[in-house]
């Protein structure tokens, strides 16, 4: 039973479907909604639509990702087969993820690890795995005229 329209925002995420089901993100929607949908990756499954019976002002049907995309929503989303991601769903190099959300600021991924950019589609911002360096670089500076400079 619904009260009022409803406001959704759905950005960033990853929808993942299994192969054998049929799942779909919104189900009754509504023209007079107010849906903030973007920047969205989608593994759908055997169904192939991300939302089932949305009503568009003058038909009622489910919508595929292109059907949805031609009624103004979902902009720069997407879908694929592969997400390139660990089995935890982390985003590994080369992932199609990384990079492709909408900034959200900076805040925690699900690990808790706050990031100053939340652009990553998904639960987890990848991160550039950091390579510790051995070598030392040495810098010296000399002081002229009572400052340091460079020799």
């Amino acid at each position: 039973l619904r009260v009022g329209a409803l406001v959704l925002t759905f950005r960033n995420n990853a929808f993942i479907v299994p192969s054998d089901q049929q799942y779909t993100v919104l189900d009754g929607g509504l023209n007079t909604d107010t849906l903030t949908f973007s920047n969205n990756c989608y593994i759908l499954g055997s169904s192939l639509k991300v939302v089932n019976g949305y009503n568009d002002g003058s038909t009622t049907a489910d919508r595929t990702l292109s059907q949805w995309q031609a009624l103004g929503k979902d902009a720069n989303s997407f879908t694929t087969l592969d997400i390139n991601t660990d089995s935890d769903y982390r985003p590994q190099a080369g992932s199609p993820l990384i990079n492709f959300g909408v900034n959200i600021g900076p805040l925690e991924d699900y690990t808790g690890t706050v990031f100053t950019v939340r652009n990553d589609i998904g639960a987890y911002e990848y991160a550039v795995p950091v390579v510790p360096s051995t070598e030392l670089v040495y810098v010296s500076f000399a002081r002229e005229s009572g400052r340091f400079a460079p020799p």
